[in-house]
């Protein structure tokens, strides 16, 4: 352990006339039946002697009792703590409860009363949890650090989690930059208390200042005994199936699960909420069927109400769910004991959210973890070509330098952060992947449902240029099957049903020969068997040329379609292509236009009539409303085209397939004419024309 100027700490007097450490850790030792370090002892003492500490210690080396143990000595004193999240807040003011702290945790989940707010200001309460956000910009947090009975019972300000005031305050949450202004606000002369397991020296001078550390380091007290957690293993593999099928995540299902205690507890990181939701639902079904309905695999992320993210973290605790797949909601804090397999799964922001996600496993120093980075194969030096170097250069590159560590992954991260060094080293076989000669055998892929695809179930090649109108449709088609399964509720999101790298593969493979064949393109999709044909009848009626081949055709067939559109596609022998080159069909998406907006049969087209088919003239009426009315549930955003391409599409969508003369004519010009003779004057000038989910 590094303690710097802890031999300049002048004790102070307790209540009670005890001025040794002794009366300290006999406390601590009685409200907590834990015997504490001495890290913890030097901070508390630096604290309470009116001292700032900046503390640079391990996930689960017992930070969180240098906010509580002041208040066992001084139990009739008020302190603040800035904690980043809503349920971390949440942790603690439980944690801090049952060592006997009164605390309450002030946030946007929080309703308090005018009785309660007194409470705060009388010194009720012995810890105020905040966030930045909250601490500067509540008109009742102010009038609270403007009371003059809180201002003489306040004794200390400790930020928890101090890292993101490096990691966060540059663009993601800029409060944290002005913790500044904070202490600047309470009583001169409190000290002020930094804690953090992912300290790197550019990170910790970036600490320092944001807080008002002096510059002279003899005036704070620096703690740092390492973030190195001998009990965990650490390890990096590359991904060995395509990201979005989570196969590699089946490392942590044993092939003869049958009970939920058969399947060790474990936390998976997705940084993105809609994969951890597709995540929870593939894992599920990999599951042994009498499994699958209880719940044993839960999605925990920001966009969930705090009630239900508290109660997926309680029922892990209690062995109840085995297998939490979230972001970093999740993450800092979490202080399970039992966590046998942490997972990141693709690459993460920086090296820092990597050390604290792999920080919840083994919490229980008698335990033994691994904790895992299952990474993208571009994050190692030299792959992936131009695109595996452009995202690289975005990445952070401690993070990078640990994927790509030949030696030894732990000694790489101990002097990044500087850790002292360690007299008793780790085992080879406990210490991470390339020191443990079999570390292969820890990670076992299962072939039950992530099995190989076979000759006939391989996913049917993808090549070509995207049809940007078709993944509009499917996107469309996807929204309105989304709110006929799931209904309004905004936990999940569309992409849910199927994921946007789907579309976008269906929609390069235009045209599709027969539904077996759009079968092969989407194998791997959780829904292919319930909502396939469902997908094949809405491609097949909306204009597009995609038809599924009669037997008595030949096999050498294929949708041909014509450059003028015309009311039924039709079937051409297919000709021998050169070699190298893929044949693709370019087709019109008919506008999405209603016919109840008017009825003049040259400006409007029902969205479910195909392009091509012959209208009946009905009697032109005049309106002033102008279309669309959207086939769909209304999206977020719209799609807007200028004026002059506006009327291109126009001519060509409705004026043209009609009247064969009037191909000579101007588009524009004639476009503009069209929806001024059914609109009236008024031509709008950002007209819709398609609409985006």
């Amino acid at each position: 352990m590094s303690t710097e100027n802890a031999i300049e700490i002048e004790e102070p007097e307790y209540e009670g006339n005890h001025t040794h450490r002794d009366y300290l850790k006999e406390q601590i030792l009685l409200r907590t039946g834990f015997h504490a370090h001495a890290f913890q002892l030097d901070a508390v003492l630096a604290l309470v002697a009116g001292k700032d500490v900046i503390v640079h210690a391990g996930t689960g080396s017992g930070k969180t009792l240098i906010f509580a143990a002041p208040h066992f000595v001084q139990p009739n004193r008020t302190s603040v703590l800035v904690s980043p999240l809503i349920l971390l807040q949440q942790d603690q003011q439980e944690r801090m409860r049952k060592i006997g702290i009164t605390a309450v945790a002030v946030n946007k989940e929080v309703h308090l009363e005018p009785k309660d707010w007194d409470d705060i200001k009388n010194g009720k309460y012995q810890i105020i949890l905040l966030s930045p956000e909250m601490a500067l910009h509540s008109e009742q947090i102010n009038k609270v650090f403007d009371s003059k009975s809180f201002r003489n019972a306040l004794i200390a300000m400790y930020v928890d989690e101090a890292h993101t005031i490096s990691l966060w305050g540059g663009d993601f949450r800029k409060d944290y930059r002005g913790l500044g202004r904070i202490r600047a606000r309470l009583p001169r002369g409190i000290p002020v208390s930094a804690v953090s397991a992912t300290l790197r020296p550019k990170v910790k001078q970036d600490v320092l200042s944001t807080l008002g550390f002096s510059a002279d380091s003899s005036k704070y007290v620096d703690i740092n005994i390492g973030n190195e957690r001998k009990n965990v293993y650490i390890g990096v593999r590359a991904m060995k199936f395509p990201g979005s099928s989570f196969r590699d995540l089946s490392i942590l299902l044993p092939l003869d699960a049958t009970t939920p205690r058969d399947i060790p507890k474990a936390i998976v990181y997705i940084d993105d909420v809609v994969d951890v939701t597709l995540a929870v639902i593939t894992l599920t079904s990999w599951l042994h069927p009498s499994l699958q309905d209880l719940g044993l695999i839960m999605p925990v992320h920001a966009w969930m109400p705090s009630s239900y993210r508290s109660d997926a973290m309680a029922r892990l605790f209690l062995g109840l769910v085995r297998i939490i797949i979230c972001t970093e909601a999740a993450g800092m804090g979490c202080d399970i004991p039992d966590i046998e397999r942490v997972i990141q799964y693709r690459m993460c922001k920086s090296a820092d959210a990597f050390l604290q996600r792999v920080g919840r496993t083994a919490r229980n120093p008698g335990l033994f973890g691994d904790g895992w980075l299952i990474a993208e194969s571009w994050a190692w030096k030299g792959a992936g070509g131009a695109t595996g170097e452009r995202s690289r250069k975005s990445n952070d590159p401690v993070l990078l330098g640990l994927v790509s560590e030949k030696e030894c992954r732990r000694k790489y991260l101990n002097d990044v952060y500087n850790n002292p060094p360690n007299d008793n080293p780790v085992p080879s076989h406990q210490c991470c992947d390339l020191c443990d000669k079999e570390s292969g055998s820890r990670l076992v892929y299962h072939t039950f449902s992530a099995r190989e695809p076979t000759a006939t179930t391989r996913a049917a090649a993808v090549s070509g240029e995207l049809d940007s109108k078709m993944l509009k449709f499917l996107q469309g088609w996807r929204r309105e099957e989304f709110f006929k399964k799931f209904g309004a509720t905004r936990m999940f999101g569309a992409a849910v049903l199927i994921s946007d790298d789907d579309l976008v593969r269906v929609s390069r493979c235009a045209p599709i020969p027969s539904i077996e064949q759009l079968r092969r393109y989407l194998i791997k999709w959780v829904y292919v068997d319930t909502l396939l044909e469902s997908m094949w009848a809405a491609l097949q009626g909306a204009g597009f040329a995609v038809l599924e081949l009669d037997a008595t055709e030949p096999e050498d067939a294929l949708v041909a379609v014509p450059s003028e559109p015309t009311s039924e596609p039709q079937v051409a022998p297919r000709p021998a292509p050169p070699s190298g080159m893929r044949q693709s069909g370019r087709r019109p998406l008919p506008l999405n236009l209603s016919a109840s907006n008017t009825q003049n049969p040259r400006s409007v087209c029902s969205a479910t009539t195909p392009l091509g088919v012959k209208h009946t003239p009905s009697q032109s009426t005049q309106s002033s409303h102008p279309p669309p009315t959207p086939s769909f549930p209304p999206p977020k955003r719209r799609l807007y085209l200028d004026p002059p391409r506006y009327y291109v599409h126009l001519w060509q969508a409705l004026v043209k397939p009609l009247s064969p003369e009037s191909s000579n004519l101007n588009p524009i010009h004639h476009g503009r004419a069209l929806i001024r003779n059914s609109w009236g004057a008024r031509t709008p000038t950002r007209p819709y024309y398609s609409q985006l989910p």
